[in-house]
């Protein structure tokens, strides 16, 4: 289970009502990955969501190269937690970092009995993945120039 109270000033948990966040949290299980430690890899098939609680990550793509880095309270995972497709890159600690993984399945098991924490989750999730497709398309546009 996650603390609803570090839980509750992330992104995931975003306009959520304390409720929420409560049922939120029981579906989390926090891990803790040392400096350098692989936390997902691209191209492989799991689907859970992950959320950066404390410390940093660093991304790379398929060939290696640092592509971004993620911040305490940030998403990873978020694709392939929707799409349930291979994820794109790989994702490394950057110091010691605890995160949060929800499981692929997290819709499912709240769907019938809590349709508000899912709406909250979707949309949370969504306005990560505009956040992020807006900075790849300003990418796209720097490279063009």
């Amino acid at each position: 289970m996650v603390s609803p109270e570090l839980l509750a000033g992330t992104v995931l948990a975003r306009n959520m009502t304390p409720e929420q966040v409560a049922v939120l949290s029981e579906h989390g299980v926090v891990r803790m990955f040392e400096d350098g430690e692989q936390l997902l890899s691209a191209d492989e098939p799991g689907h859970d969501l992950v959320l950066v609680l404390n410390g940093s990550c660093v991304v790379r793509g398929v060939l290696g190269d640092v592509v971004g880095s993620i911040p305490a309270g940030s998403l990873v995972g978020e694709m392939s937690f929707i799409d349930k497709r291979p994820r794109s890159a790989s994702v490394y600690a950057k110091g010691t970092t605890t995160v949060a993984i929800f499981p692929e399945n997290l819709v499912d098991q709240l769907r019938g009995k809590y349709p508000d924490v899912v709406s909250g989750v979707a949309l949370n999730i969504a306005e990560v993945l505009c956040i992020k497709l807006r900075q790849a398309t300003r990418l796209i546009d720097a490279a063009n120039v």
